[in-house]
């Protein structure tokens, strides 16, 4: 797992420029349809409590990645 965050970022959100976020989560294989809900339940309270996000100023997205569309270590995972 890889973990980046950019703080101190300029967002409006709802109107307002309360604290707010948008996260991305990328995976092969581990993203989509029901684990999807299974993440975001996991996601959301530790987001909040870390950063000070709550849940309704937050939209995470949940990329689905093929074998072959990231590499590590010098090759794909394909």
């Amino acid at each position: 797992m890889c973990v980046h965050i950019q703080s101190d970022q300029s967002i409006t959100f709802a109107g307002t420029t309360d604290p707010a976020g948008f996260a991305v989560l990328k995976s092969i294989g581990g993203v989509g349809g029901k684990k999807n809900n299974e993440h975001a339940a996991e996601l959301f309270p530790i987001i909040e409590k870390h950063l000070g996000i709550a849940g309704n100023r937050l939209y995470i997205e949940f990329i689905n990645l093929g074998a072959n569309d990231i590499a590590f270590s010098g090759s794909t995972f394909a």
